[in-house]
């Protein structure tokens, strides 16, 4: 419910949603487990989205500890969270740190899920908005290409 709040834009009550499952799930499960970590994702967009990103910033990092130590380098659950590390340090003008970000969140996901994979193209599509934020147009023209080839082959 908190999520569907988040996306319907009651900010408040997605808070207090996120929050309560976030506390229920530690109380159940313990603080290293990946439903928590999942909880801390979702409570970390929706603060991405209020612009509050120094309150998102250590929900993001303690989910990819633990989704690493859970799920492994290679899941897609990962890349989740690496790719919203790298949109929070484009957003806080940290682009060295938000590139790499990125550019960990590709290799999963090539690694981990089919060409065409939604998640995958999500990426690319960040990262080459991304690099043309940062005037490198060439190489954002060649993660649009491998966007577009991976369309077709799909």
């Amino acid at each position: 419910m908190g999520i569907v709040s988040r996306e319907l834009g009651r900010h408040e009550a997605a808070e207090t949603l996120l929050l309560r499952s976030l506390e229920i799930l530690k109380k159940v499960y313990g603080e290293d487990d990946q439903r928590v970590a999942n909880a801390l994702h979702e409570l970390g967009v929706l603060y991405s989205v209020q612009g509050r990103r120094r309150e998102a910033e250590p929900l993001f990092e303690r989910a990819l500890a633990t989704l690493k130590a859970t799920l492994g380098e290679g899941h897609p659950a990962v890349a989740e969270t690496q790719l919203a590390l790298a949109e929070l340090r484009r957003d806080q003008g940290r682009p060295a740190e938000a590139e790499a970000f990125y550019r960990q969140a590709l290799a999963v996901l090539e690694g981990a899920v089919g060409p065409g994979h939604t998640a995958l193209a999500r990426t690319r599509k960040s990262y080459s908005a991304f690099l043309r934020a940062q005037g490198r147009e060439k190489e954002a023209a060649i993660v649009e290409a491998q966007l577009k080839e991976n369309r077709s082959s799909s």
